[in-house]
């Protein structure tokens, strides 16, 4: 086991600035890029996934491209969630906008638990970073990611959002 945590700690210390560097230009935001990374290698060490050297640089870049492409999508679903707040005090919106902004707001308000809609709003209306949040609700996080991921299914389900 020990070994294995050695292995991927080489593995971080080789690959970091490489997967840094392809974060920052798929997500335009390196707290975001160091958030994926750390994603990533927390699943390594928690996973049983078997790490091969020739195929570990490889996978270790897919797997970035991959989170970040994710991380773009959560973006969108964000835009949703951002928006949700403001459609009382918006008076000239188009009405079909109008009726998405609360049919999402009734989602968070009645779908969500209250840890899961706490991390969403620090996530999507104060972007704060994994770790702020995690410091923030003394949650792990990976609890935080887990929300999150919770959240944004709830309200994917719930939109018919694919």
């Amino acid at each position: 086991m020990e070994d294995r945590r050695q292995h991927i700690e080489q593995l971080f210390k080789r690959d970091y600035k490489k997967m840094l560097t392809l974060g920052r230009i798929l997500l335009h935001d390196e707290e975001e890029a160091k958030d994926v990374i750390h994603d990533i290698f927390t699943a390594l060490l928690a996973g049983g996934t078997e790490i091969k050297d020739a195929t570990a640089d490889g996978m270790l870049m897919t797997s970035m491209r991959n989170r970040c492409y994710n991380q773009l999508q959560h973006k969108k679903t964000a835009e949703l969630v951002h928006n949700m707040l403001p459609v009382e005090t918006q008076t000239e919106t188009n009405t079909d906008e109008t009726d998405k902004l609360r049919q999402v707001a009734q989602i968070i308000t009645n779908d969500l638990t209250p840890q899961t809609r706490r991390v969403m709003e620090l996530r999507f209306k104060q972007q704060m970073s994994y770790k702020e949040m995690a410091e923030t609700l003394h949650i792990s996080e990976a609890a935080v990611y887990k929300h999150l991921v919770k959240g944004i299914a709830t309200l994917k389900e719930n939109l018919k959002i694919k």
